[in-house]
């Protein structure tokens, strides 16, 4: 251990990091510009936090600082989905799922390039695979690509070359995929990128309790969460996945109602899918196990989310 009032820090004292965390909504029909700039200032705000916080150990301060490791996580997704008449499960969604998350991850990369030219490159870059202009899909799993058709908007072989001669970027890592039961609240959103649960969702903290329901669910074709075939949802993930330079917060959805449910076989088999689409965590199995809650207004059942579940302790979570 190391004392807190000593001031400075050496490597071998060991590393402790922190997450960093910012989220975009796709709350609307954004241009590449506009997305550019979102990208930008996520990444800024990161770097203020990162300099300005108060940090309890010189380890954690330190890391933060050297690695800068940012989280920028996208919110809305079922929303914007439902918006388009699109859902989890057909082709056309999924080419779409992709457009977003390539789109997501190129501007981000780009953004980081930008502030290491004007603030210089993190510290410990050469930690990592961006001197030698690493992008994500240098190493993401190939089975992706045989969910559909994809194609690439963006010219990651020119950006690739722009990162190996500038020697990396201005952050160890750029973009993730966190729960925000809160900030959807907040924001008038769907959480992350999780398909709606029900019409009405009561959700309820240590202090709180609030019903809230997905924008424009009167007007809107949500599929809800549990209707989503486990096949279709694994591959969603890891769509984005083959984007995300992190782990990302899957959930998946289990209704015990159904005649065919079998919780052993499905686990397994989501187990296996997963790993062959490359798919690096698995976060919460959530089971359905009561076909209607009491609150039966709208027409519709009540999910109730107990907590803001994110990491230990809550905190990768926004």
């Amino acid at each position: 251990r190391r004392e807190l009032d000593k001031p400075d820090y050496e490597e071998g004292d060991g590393w402790v990091q922190t997450c960093n965390l910012c989220a975009i909504s796709l709350n609307k029909e954004y241009t590449d510009e506009e997305y550019a700039d979102i990208c930008y200032w996520s990444l800024k705000i990161i770097d203020y936090v990162i300099d300005n916080s108060d940090y309890e150990m010189t380890q954690i301060g330190a890391t933060t600082k050297k690695w800068r490791t940012a989280g920028v996580s996208v919110l809305n997704l079922a929303n914007y989905l439902a918006v388009n008449n699109l859902n989890y499960s057909t082709t056309e969604s999924k080419q779409r799922i992709h457009e977003l998350f390539e789109r997501h991850e190129y501007f981000l990369l780009e953004a980081s390039l930008r502030i290491s030219k004007e603030r210089g490159l993190a510290e410990w870059i050469h930690k990592t695979k961006y001197p030698e202009g690493y992008i994500p899909l240098d190493d993401y799993n190939k089975n992706v690509d045989k969910i559909a058709d994809f194609t690439y908007k963006y010219d990651w072989m020119d950006l690739k070359r722009r990162i190996k001669e500038n020697g990396g970027i201005g952050h160890s890592a750029l973009s993730c995929e966190v729960p925000s039961e809160s900030s959807s609240i907040l924001a008038n959103c769907t959480n992350s990128v999780y398909p709606v649960r029900s019409r009405v969702v009561v959700k309820t903290g240590a202090n709180s309790k609030y019903f809230t329901m997905p924008p424009g669910v009167d007007k809107l074709n949500y599929q809800y969460a549990y209707d989503v075939p486990i096949k279709d949802l694994t591959e969603c993930y890891a769509i984005m996945q083959k984007f995300i330079s992190q782990g990302i917060s899957a959930d998946f959805y289990y209704d015990k109602n159904k005649d065919d449910s079998n919780s052993v076989k499905e686990l397994l088999y989501g187990m296996l899918l997963r790993n062959h689409l490359g798919l690096k965590t698995k976060y919460y199995s959530n089971f359905k196990t009561q076909k209607k809650d009491n609150l039966d207004f709208l027409s519709g059942s009540a999910e109730v989310v107990e907590d803001d579940r994110g990491c230990a302790g809550g905190s990768c979570t926004i």
